[in-house]
């Protein structure tokens, strides 16, 4: 992560801090917590809610096979410029839009049926709850039966909204990430 990430990654939260729901990128630890929480390396399609300036993505594109795609939703403009500027890789697709609209997009890019796996870097916490609701009901309509929904909280208190969408919800702090971080892998 480059100096100019950082600042980016600031002065976008300074301009909505209830979008971004930190001050500071997640760490190279939160990256790798998470993405052990799958076998990323089977999955063909992965899509990847709220980048910001791609930390999960270049953990990702890392992790995943030379075939398979990786659909990034990025609400912000600026941020979404972003990230198609940093990463030149034909598996990656960087859209402009809102997390809600996930099942639109994904018939967009003539991606039929559910996806195996979707990461969420977004704060939860911190949008109102229609919006919350939304995009979880949007996740859950999106996501394969077997597949997996990943995502980190600064909070714990998302664990119960999720258990009203998901069979399990599995979670553990990642402490070296600042703030500290919940992870969470929650299936079907």
């Amino acid at each position: 992560m480059t100096g100019n990430e950082r600042l980016l990654f600031f002065l976008r939260y300074l301009r909505s801090p209830r979008n971004m729901g930190s001050i500071t990128p997640s760490s190279r630890y939160l990256v790798a917590a998470l993405v052990r929480l799958s076998n990323i390396a089977s999955a063909r399609i992965v899509v990847e809610l709220g980048p910001g300036t791609g930390p999960f993505t270049a953990g990702l594109l890392a992790e995943m096979r030379p075939d398979a795609r990786l659909l990034c939703v990025e609400r912000d403009p600026a941020l979404a410029d972003h990230l198609r500027a940093r990463f030149r890789d034909p598996r990656l697709t960087v859209l402009t839009g809102d997390a809600q609209d996930l099942e639109r997009f994904l018939a967009d890019e003539g991606i039929a049926g559910r996806v195996p796996l979707i990461v969420s870097g977004l704060p939860f916490s911190s949008l109102p709850a229609e919006v919350r609701h939304g995009i979880l009901a949007t996740v859950t309509h999106c996501l394969a039966p077997d597949g997996l929904f990943l995502l980190y909280q600064y909070s714990p208190a998302m664990r119960s909204l999720l258990r009203r969408y998901f069979h399990r919800v599995e979670s553990r702090w990642e402490l070296r990430n600042f703030p500290p971080a919940l992870v969470m892998r929650c299936t079907l």
